[in-house]
């Protein structure tokens, strides 16, 4: 699993320009970080997110585009004896519109779905295990961009607010959290 992680992050970064390199479309990249927070009783999240973007459409008021994340969380929790370690991987692709593409400051929504995989390793003094939960997921988003539009110019990303549904494969719970991030995108 470690070894496919920059793999799919260096697809996802190379995938981007060769999308734009038509002149009718845009893209870009963006590396997030930030928390995620369980609705109900659970660790906190450390998340970095890296996303490939790809412009579908732009007009002067909004502007629509498709973006790839590969966003990679952990959290773990201790007590007398254990240890529990638990590492996210996610990969939802998701529909971004922007609000006011060419200015300075701009908003953008998302929404997206697709699927999540856990990994878990708990150890104890009478022994350690690993277990796996994969799913599917939805995820929606506000953020603000700040910086120029032009190609080859950096951007400050801040998104405070991202809620993401978690749907387990063989259980009927389905669990929600939240949280927000903040980066740096790069425009191609």
């Amino acid at each position: 699993m470690s070894r496919v992680l920059p793999l799919l992050a260096l697809s996802l970064l190379a995938a981007s320009p060769a999308l734009a390199e038509d002149d009718e479309v845009g893209g870009g990249a963006t590396i997030l970080v930030g928390p995620g927070y369980w609705a109900e009783d659970g660790p906190a999240r450390l998340r970095v997110s890296v996303r490939g973007e790809a412009e579908i459409a732009t007009e002067d008021a909004v502007g629509f585009a498709v973006v790839l994340p590969v966003d990679i969380a952990s959290s773990g929790s201790d007590g007398f004896g254990w240890e529990v370690n638990r590492m996210l991987v996610e990969v939802v692709p998701s529909a971004r519109l922007r609000v006011a593409p060419a200015s300075p400051v701009r908003a953008y929504v998302d929404a997206g779905v697709g699927p999540w995989f856990q990994l878990t390793q708990t150890e104890t003094i009478f022994g350690d295990a690993e277990s796996q939960r994969s799913g599917f997921m939805t995820t929606a988003a506000l953020g603000l961009e700040f910086g120029k539009t032009e190609p080859n110019s950096l951007a400050v990303v801040l998104e405070p607010i991202r809620a993401r549904t978690y749907f387990v494969n063989e259980d009927d719970k389905v669990r929600a959290d939240y949280g927000g991030m903040v980066g740096l995108g790069y425009r191609f």
